[in-house]
């Protein structure tokens, strides 16, 4: 570590093989994880994540759009690259030029890119109770359709369980889902690979006999709720990343004097003021001043305002004292002390998803070496 860093997350390979592996302990014999390692690979970096899963042998992926999807063949990744959104018709041609699959969300969007004449892989998408991307289950006639267009050619079908961690919603979404794949076969179309399962579904529904899953938040050792670690049966996952910075000033605050914008944090009693390289522009809420920690010297410091570029914390009570150039900790371990990702979501009224996928291009990402 130089010493001259403002804000940098630390991510693990070992932890994300880690995870790879308990994922494949759940699944059954053949069946394939999907990475979904779209928004950056939920702020990891989308690029350098896949190349690592790459060398763990997952060689299927999902992105959100075709932008993503090109970036990841220009940074040398292989393999299936799905399009979970549709992407413009117009852009048709870069879908076969990357060799990119398209999700089909309906029978309007599937018509108007097989009007483009190019030959294209596509996946259906069915809708068994989200009511987000697809045509409904019901819809038999619609998604045959879609099957049957010329230039489109159908390699999977999948459907999006709404609520996968509770196994009765989600047993009924595969009940409906088994149903329209049915009804396909019987009208003698091939509904390629099948995936229904999302990170929860996993545990929720193990051992389906399916052809993939299609995992993001598993893969990066994480959970969008801190109460879901507690649920029985639960995953055992480790945090791919952490997040750090570094302290810049520490300072003296009376009693009565305000901390940061608007004079509303004023505090009560004599405090010692840590101020940190990182803040809102960074992807460190301001909600976090709400009852939020941070990590200084192996010890828990409230946050007392978060700033644009700054954080400032209260580490009146830590020992050794605290000094500038000091690394502080918003997500992940320090000493004994460890801050999950989840906390800190939780603190700031959001999910875990929210805060990985809203860290900025400012925050510098450093893969650690493989151990």
């Amino acid at each position: 570590m130089r010493g001259t860093e403002r804000v940098w997350a630390e991510l693990a390979p070992a932890a994300l093989l880690y995870n790879v592996a308990q994922l494949r302990s759940r699944l059954s014999p053949g069946c394939r994880i999907i990475a979904v390692v779209k928004a950056d690979a939920y702020g990891h970096g989308g690029i350098q994540t896949a190349r690592w899963l790459s060398r763990f042998g997952v060689a299927d992926f999902a992105v959100a759009s075709c932008r993503e999807g090109i970036d990841l063949r220009r940074g040398g990744v292989g393999g299936r690259v799905l399009m979970l959104c549709p992407t413009p018709p117009e852009e048709a041609e870069l879908l076969a030029r990357h060799r990119l699959t398209q999700a089909l969300p309906s029978i309007e969007y599937a018509v108007s890119l097989d009007r483009r004449g190019i030959p294209l892989e596509t996946e259906l998408i069915v809708d068994t109770g989200m009511h987000r991307l697809g045509e409904d289950y019901r819809e038999a006639d619609r998604l045959h359709r879609m099957a049957a267009l010329p230039h489109l050619t159908v390699t999977g079908t999948f459907t999006h369980l709404g609520q996968g961690g509770d196994p009765a919603v989600s047993r009924e979404q595969l009940r409906r889902f088994a149903s329209a794949v049915d009804t396909l076969r019987g009208r003698g179309v091939n509904p390629g690979r099948l995936h229904v399962q999302n990170s929860a579904g996993v545990w929720s529904l193990p051992g389906l006999s399916l052809d993939a899953v299609r995992v993001g938040m598993a893969l990066y050792g994480v959970r969008d709720r801190l109460s879901e670690w507690e649920q029985p049966g639960g995953p055992r996952l480790r945090p791919v990343l952490s997040l750090k910075t570094r302290v810049i000033q520490v300072r003296r605050v009376e009693p009565g004097e305000p901390v940061g914008y608007g004079g509303g944090n004023a505090v009560a009693s004599p405090r010692t003021a840590a101020v940190l390289s990182a803040g809102f522009a960074d992807g460190v809420p301001r909600q976090l001043a709400r009852g939020g920690l941070v990590l200084i010297n192996g010890r828990r410091c409230p946050v007392i305002g978060v700033c644009m570029d700054m954080t400032i914390a209260d580490v009146t009570a830590v020992s050794p004292p605290v000094r500038p150039g000091g690394v502080a900790t918003f997500i992940g371990g320090d000493g004994e002390a460890f801050l999950p990702a989840e906390a800190l979501a939780e603190a700031a009224g959001t999910v875990t998803s929210d805060i990985l996928c809203g860290l900025s291009s400012r925050v510098e990402r450093r893969w650690l070496p493989l151990d």
